[in-house]
């Protein structure tokens, strides 16, 4: 991991309340220097499980090219 930084509504704090019960969420991206012609995006995900199942141990979930970790106050999406 080389850096990491906000994005989305929340960052450009323009986040409203969403709507039929919704959670608002958090979009934050991790920037890495591996090799995209040695790993695939899936491939590069996968590094993070060992952190997720440590600290998010049956709160997190892969959605396409990001990883969504559910809490009880807060959903955040991770790239």
């Amino acid at each position: 991991m080389v850096s990491d930084f906000l994005q989305g509504s929340y960052r450009r704090y323009t986040a409203v309340r969403p709507k039929d019960g919704k959670r608002a969420d958090v979009d934050i991206v991790v920037v890495t220097n591996l090799d995209e012609q040695k790993h695939t995006p899936q491939q590069a995900m996968n590094l993070f499980k060992p952190f997720l199942d440590q600290h998010y141990t049956a709160k997190w979930h892969f959605q396409g090219r990001s990883i969504g970790i559910e809490l009880s106050y807060v959903t955040s999406i991770s790239c």
